[in-house]
């Protein structure tokens, strides 16, 4: 009876494990238990696509910092939540439904619709407020812990874009000339002019030490 009660409680153990193993695995997928929220801005389109458990839900278009004032390339996760921030920095500019990722950088609601789609920050992302109110509620709803803020150049993962490669310079390449003949042959006296034939593959800084070889004398 002991044994079999024994058995029992080992085969419901198991049971109980392998309930957990399976239950861990799922907060991990996407899409699973785990819920989360991807904000990812794309600089060269100047929008911004959210995802939540993996499905895109909406696609904004935003302000990233004009020239001067650089929005940095990265992946963030929220560090702090302000429903309606003022910058000190720029004369108390309102900021609503503030979500700051990188110190002093954050993502938020503007008043400047017209130049949405443009380079227009001070390094923020912009958008409308409406948008940025969803954005603020997804990231309230699910935590910060499960929210992921990504910034790139292009549409990759926000990695800083590698330098590209420089251009060589195209050097056009200068003309070797080489003496073919000098008239006249003979040695010529001082003030007599001398006339140098030259090919395609010679020199011009060998020209008067060649000439003077072939005449034997001065040319000047």
């Amino acid at each position: 009876m002991f044994l079999l009660q024994y058995k029992n409680m080992e085969a419901g153990m198991r049971r109980v494990s392998l309930l957990g193993l399976v239950f861990g695995i799922l907060l991990w997928l996407p899409g699973g238990a785990q819920a989360s929220v991807v904000a990812k801005i794309n600089k060269s389109t100047q929008t911004m696509d959210v995802y939540v458990n993996g499905v895109k839900k909406h696609t904004w278009k935003v302000s990233t910092g004009r020239r001067g004032y650089n929005t940095p390339v990265g992946q963030w996760r929220p560090k702090w939540l302000s429903r309606m921030h003022y910058s000190r920095k720029y004369n108390n500019s309102p900021m609503p439904y503030s979500i700051f990722y990188k110190g002093g950088f954050a993502i938020h609601g503007t008043n400047y619709v017209k130049r949405l789609g443009r380079r227009a920050s001070h390094g923020c992302v912009r958008l409308r407020t409406s948008n940025a109110r969803i954005l603020f509620s997804l990231v309230r709803k699910y935590g910060k812990n499960k929210t992921k803020i990504i910034v790139a150049n292009s549409s990759g993962s926000g990695k800083a874009a590698s330098k590209p490669a420089k251009k060589k310079k195209w050097r056009k390449k200068t003309l070797k000339r080489k003496i073919v003949a000098v008239e006249p042959a003979e040695p010529v006296k001082a003030d007599q002019r001398v006339r140098v034939i030259l090919s395609d593959d010679f020199p011009r800084r060998e020209v008067l030490t060649e000439a003077r070889t072939i005449i034997r004398g001065p040319l000047l």
